[in-house]
């Protein structure tokens, strides 16, 4: 992991040294002067999502002992509007959800031979390759899938590699205190063979934490390796992904188990994570596809000797039925199983949330 690390931060200077070397096509001043006139070409866009469902949450679910049925009519937090602008090697984004909040806002410099960005959006290690809409378009990501978010990063592109240097994330007890010194790392390699898309992924994470009131200072190594595949034949085709990871909490990943390492009374305790997730789908025509999915996340700790495991899955069927151009309905049935977190010989059954209903969206 040392090695990996070095060559990383080779990397980063490599780029830092040799792009401001290079000869950009146009001065800022011009840029400017493009934009106020109106040489740069801006696309707005925008996505209205709508959930209209109904769940119904088991004893354990809910942890009160009752069985709590609910409706959900909401307007989707992931709902946005932004724009894509272009002038020449110069591109960039913003995109603001319902919220509201910041979602992307990014500048990109294509320099021939790849590109570098600067700004807000998706990481290298992100991956969609489910279609589940319950829960605001969970998409399976924190039951299985692997996703960190939008972060602020400095990203390389080249080619199918994609390398960042990424807003680093942390986690402390309460009374601790955080030191980083490095950004958090990833990479991936994405391309394809004939109908077959495949995805290499991988990320490092490394703080210190001290202990306050002993004055103990502990370092925390988080870690992520994982592929995804996609495959196409028809109206037919096939997702799915797998990762394994160590202390994914501090990265910020989106993980239904508790992923984060866990104080035994005398050092942290390394928290490992595997997860997985399939897909498949199949579109009957340009008005009506249907998709399936499952996924599936465990975790594991060792604290004194005893192993704590955390375990989630959820499964789910629906349909994609196109009303108009830019205008969709998805209903859809399925199940969140948060299943058990054990103790050894010892268990609890978290509960199930069972649900059903439509997402609702309209892009424009």
């Amino acid at each position: 992991m040392k090695k990996i690390l070095m060559f990383a931060l080779a990397g980063l200077l490599v780029v830092a040294f040799t792009v401001p070397a290079m000869a950009a096509t146009k001065t800022v001043e011009e840029r400017l002067a493009a934009l106020e006139s109106g040489a740069a070409e801006w696309n707005f866009y925008g996505s209205a999502r709508m959930s209209t469902f109904y769940s119904q949450k088991n004893e354990a679910y809910t942890g009160t002992g009752f069985k709590d049925n609910d409706l959900t009519w909401n307007l989707q937090g992931n709902s946005r509007i932004g724009a894509l602008v272009k002038s020449g090697d110069i591109s960039g984004s913003f995109e603001y959800s319902s919220t509201p909040g910041l979602r992307k806002l990014y500048g990109e410099w294509d320099f021939g031979g790849g590109s570098l960005l600067v700004g807000q959006t998706y990481t290298p290690i992100d991956s969609f390759y489910s279609n589940q809409v319950y829960g605001g378009d969970e998409d399976l990501l924190s039951f299985g899938g692997i996703y960190d978010g939008r972060q602020p990063m400095i990203r390389l592109k080249v080619g199918g590699f994609r390398f960042a240097a990424v807003k680093p994330g942390s986690d402390a007890l309460e009374e601790d205190s955080v030191d980083n010194k490095l950004p958090e790392f990833q990479a991936c390699y994405v391309f394809n063979a004939g109908p077959v898309g495949l995805k290499f992924l991988g990320g490092y994470n490394q703080y210190n934490t001290k202990d306050t009131a002993t004055d103990n200072t502990y370092a925390i190594t988080s870690w992520i390796g994982g592929a995804g595949v996609t495959f196409g034949a028809g109206p037919f085709y096939a997702n799915g992904n797998v990762f394994y990871g160590r202390n994914l909490g501090p990265m910020g990943l989106y993980n239904r188990t508790d992923t984060d390492p866990v104080w035994d009374g005398t050092n942290y305790k390394d928290n490992n994570t595997l997860g997985w997730l399939a897909v498949a789908g199949f579109k009957v025509s340009d008005i009506i596809a249907f998709e399936a999915g499952y996924g599936h996340i465990n975790s594991k700790v060792d604290v004194l000797g005893v192993n704590y495991t955390d375990t989630a899955q959820s499964y789910y069927v629906q349909a994609v039925i196109t009303i108009a151009k830019g205008f969709f309905i998805v209903p859809e049935v399925g199940v969140w199983d948060d299943k058990t977190a054990d103790a050894g010989p010892l268990s609890t059954d978290e509960g199930k949330d069972t649900y059903f209903g439509l997402k609702w969206q309209i892009n424009f």
